[in-house]
């Protein structure tokens, strides 16, 4: 065996380290990035090259010592091997298999935990440009167990000013509903609660939502008045996250990041004692959602689609959720989405909720 790989490495064998080196240390830099397929590439085009060669310099030559190829000594390959194998090499053999399933079994270890931190990731959500400010208009339908309909058509604006985001909605039509208004104060301080207030018109007056209501159903639909103030965001200090696993949805890769509320008195406050997000890392948006009651019962499930850019914008223009419980499902859709044309400051004020859209 020692002789086989004297005269292996000077040839063959030298080629064979120094195209480890080239590919290994020149994929390898990937390994520092913090875009994780390029990660995860690196990783596994380093790991599989230093494998062969490590194969290549041990188990070939053995190869080689059992079988004697003609095209490589020259002899005749004996037949009938099965008890003339030396000792030496048979020893080769099973340490190179026992190394390779322990390799390969560190390996797919390794990867199932190469999962990027689940705060980290809704941190990109978050992270996701939602423009200045935006003008959209969106179509509400809402059906009961039984098949019948409701339909509602809103008119919506939004605008930072500074890191605080203002957001108001005005229903349009059915006249029953006309005129109804939600106006939002979202604050980035986390310890200063949200303002939101309520109008409705047949009681000529805006009520203010406070913290404790922000798990109740929006006006009928199956989000809450939490989900209609973040758009797809998530509060940070409302759970504690982590990445479970990588998934398909709809023929993309997707992260699968759990959360679950930091005390049972946030969960009451929201409504879910656990929520699983499905994350397109392309992206950084929420593509589907499933959550469940603070018993831990099954609730509902949310799916997005039509993610389109508009203006430079990756926006979700189809929303469905579905109740489990009540067996009620709410849509979505956005249509005229604006980022681009100014909005006037006077619509986000409590005058303004009280005179409808103007």
């Amino acid at each position: 065996m020692n002789t086989t790989l004297t005269q292996f490495y000077p040839t063959t064998g030298r080629a064979l380290f120094f195209n480890l080196l080239a590919i290994a240390l020149g994929f390898g830099v990937l390994i520092s990035s913090k875009v994780v397929p390029l990660n995860n590439f690196g990783t596994i085009v380093a790991m599989s090259v230093a494998t062969s060669f490590l194969v290549s310099m041990t188990l070939l030559p053995a190869l080689i010592q059992l079988f004697k190829p003609r095209f490589i000594t020259g002899e005749k390959a004996e037949s009938g091997m099965g008890n003339l194998v030396p000792a030496g090499v048979k020893a080769v053999l099973a340490i190179v298999v026992i190394s390779a399933v322990g390799f390969f079994a560190t390996t797919e270890n390794a990867f199932a935990d190469d999962l990027p931190d689940g705060r980290w990731v809704i941190e990109q959500v978050n992270a996701v440009d939602e423009g200045l400010h935006v003008t959209r208009k969106l179509t509400m339908k809402m059906v009961d167990k039984r098949g019948k309909e409701r339909l509602r058509e809103t008119l919506g604006y939004r605008q930072y000013f500074g890191d605080e985001k203002r957001t108001v909605l005005f229903y349009l039509e059915p006249r029953n509903v006309k005129d109804t208004g939600f106006l939002t104060y979202d604050y980035p301080d986390a310890k200063v609660d949200d303002d939101q207030w309520l109008y409705l018109p047949a009681l000529r007056k805006a009520r203010r939502i406070s913290a404790s209501d922000r798990g109740d159903y929006f006006l009928g639909t199956d989000f809450t008045f939490e989900d209609i103030k973040k758009e797809g965001k998530i509060e940070l200090s409302d759970y504690h996250f982590k990445t479970l696993s990588k998934d398909v949805i709809d023929g993309k890769e997707a992260l699968l990041v759990e959360a679950l509320p930091v005390d049972a008195e946030t969960a009451k406050e929201l409504g879910y004692g656990k929520t699983h997000m499905w994350v397109d890392p392309s992206n950084w948006l929420v593509v589907k959602a499933h959550y469940w009651d603070i018993k831990l019962n099954d609730l509902k499930t949310l799916r997005a689609s039509d993610i389109r850019q508009v203006d430079g914008i990756w926006t979700r223009h189809h929303l469905e959720i579905e109740n489990h419980k009540t067996g009620h499902y709410t849509e979505f859709v956005f249509s005229d989405v604006d980022y681009q044309s100014t909005v006037n400051t006077k619509v986000f004020t409590r005058q303004a909720l009280t005179r409808g859209a103007q």
